[in-house]
């Protein structure tokens, strides 16, 4: 009976190798269920039968790294993704070079609206009237904003965003879409004498 046990045991414990494997594999799963939805929308029970072959602590490794996030009541654990889950699993589907390319238009619009950088002052914007003029859903906008998209994939400023319901009100500062200097040779000198 003891040895047994052990096999037993042997079969539930997973390498790190399978782990990581298993924490793409939900979030392909997660995404293939959101589709165009919005991240935040979609809370998916680890118990669903479309879930069967994931380790239940598979769910805890993702919320560790940030790609997933609970919600608890006394009946069951929901997990949807986080931005970061979003940005994962654009990568992992193949789907990361079409978003850039509409978040690109996003942004497009954007600076169309702003007339230019010739003012100090953010512009403020509807998000509804950014999606429609530039051809997304109203979720992809939700989803660009939670994963902080044009911060953390294209590397420039964004825009600031308050949450009003199901939308956003956007304020548009104008360094917007600039590349984020990071690093460099930049050490400010205070003024020597002439």
């Amino acid at each position: 009976m003891g040895i047994q046990t052990v096999i037993i045991a042997r079969k539930m414990t997973l390498s790190i190798e399978q782990r990581l494997q298993n924490m793409d594999k939900v979030v392909i799963l997660m995404m293939k269920k959101l589709g165009d939805g919005a991240i935040r929308r979609l809370w998916e029970d680890p118990r669903d039968p479309y879930y069967h072959e994931i380790v239940a602590t598979i769910w805890l490794d993702l919320e560790n790294h940030g790609l997933v996030k609970p919600t608890r009541t006394a009946a069951a654990v929901r997990y949807s993704l986080t931005g970061q889950g979003w940005l994962k699993g654009l990568d992992l589907t193949k789907s990361l070079e079409e978003t850039k390319k509409k978040v690109g238009d996003v942004m497009r619009v954007m600076r169309e609206r702003m007339g230019g950088r010739t003012h100090e002052r953010n512009v403020l914007v509807h998000s509804s009237e950014i999606a429609r003029a530039a051809g997304v859903s109203d979720y992809f906008i939700e989803n660009m904003v939670e994963s902080d998209f044009i911060r953390k994939v294209f590397k420039r400023y964004s825009m600031n965003a308050k949450q009003s319901g199901r939308w956003y009100l956007f304020s548009i500062p104008p360094k917007f879409g600039q590349e984020i200097i990071q690093g460099g040779n930049f050490n400010p000198q205070p003024p020597g004498p002439d």
